[in-house]
């Protein structure tokens, strides 16, 4: 009676949830975290004049948050939503693969759907991507939205070297979210987010994005093998090797003379 009394009891964790999958892609989104604040942080402002140092650092952290507000409001939906603007995507699944004139599919799988992530279902749902494999997210929309947001916050905040000292605080704070809605977001799903360049083959097949932690997900690195070519004294040679893509040959570089040997030379001729 007891044993079927417990076998009735609702058990707290969804099926889905994989522990140790959420728990390294929390691990894995915080150490790029922490590369923006405080490493990028402390770096700019080392770098620059002593009295631009602690305006450098209201900018970090300022297009560090402003980052998390659109994220989490619009941002993240626009570029890893599981539906689209234009229909192309429905829930996760990817409705145009043929029959389909490139405008129109191009256009209805541009963009993700607009919408926030901030009420319950959006925070401990089952994480859904157009983008999707064959081994589905092991752990809630939280994760991933916040794996995902750390490679969207430290965009921006790179490029933020090339102009420090020649941008103003509030321009600064207009550019961060504007630039992240109309280029990192639509660029996220048209790549990463089973938009139309992931529908083309931009990627293969299990490798959604360059940061994905995802236990079980297909890698796409560029392999390469190294050898010993020719004589001892020609040096190395490479071949990089990319999944559908032939081999390449790398030269071997060519050690130059020394320049005692050239100066033995040049004294031999002229005596």
């Amino acid at each position: 009676m007891i044993h079927l009394l417990g076998a009735t009891v609702p058990v707290p964790y969804p099926s889905w949830l994989n522990p140790a999958d959420n728990t390294w892609q929390l691990t894995a989104a915080t150490f790029v975290g922490l590369m923006s604040l405080p490493g990028l942080a402390v770096l700019y402002a080392s770098i620059v004049p002593k009295k631009w140092a602690v305006n450098v650092l209201a900018m970090m952290f300022a297009g560090f948050s402003l980052v998390l507000i659109a994220w989490v409001l619009w941002g993240y939906k626009m570029g890893f939503g599981a539906t689209s603007i234009g229909g192309g995507v429905r829930d996760g699944v990817q409705t145009q693969l043929s029959g389909t004139g490139w405008f129109k599919h191009f256009f209805e799988n541009f963009v993700g759907k607009p919408g926030g992530i901030t009420n319950s279902f959006g925070e401990q749902g089952q994480a859904v991507s157009a983008a999707n494999t064959l081994i589905p997210f092991h752990f809630p929309t939280a994760s991933l939205a916040y794996f995902q947001f750390v490679f969207a916050a430290i965009t921006p905040l790179l490029f933020l070297g090339s102009v420090l000292g020649r941008i103003k605080f509030l321009a600064w704070c207009l550019l961060v979210p504007l630039w992240s809605t109309f280029v990192y977001s639509i660029d996220a799903f048209l790549l990463w987010g089973g938009g139309y360049f992931a529908q083309e083959g931009s990627s293969p097949p299990g490798c959604s994005d360059p940061g994905s932690s995802e236990i079980g997900s297909t890698p796409c690195p560029t392999t390469w093998s190294w050898r010993r070519s020719g004589p001892a004294s020609s040096g190395w040679a490479g071949t990089a090797s990319t999944a559908g893509t032939r081999t390449t040959q790398v030269p071997a570089p060519q050690r130059r003379s020394s320049t005692r040997t050239s100066r033995r030379q040049r004294a031999s001729s002229s005596g």
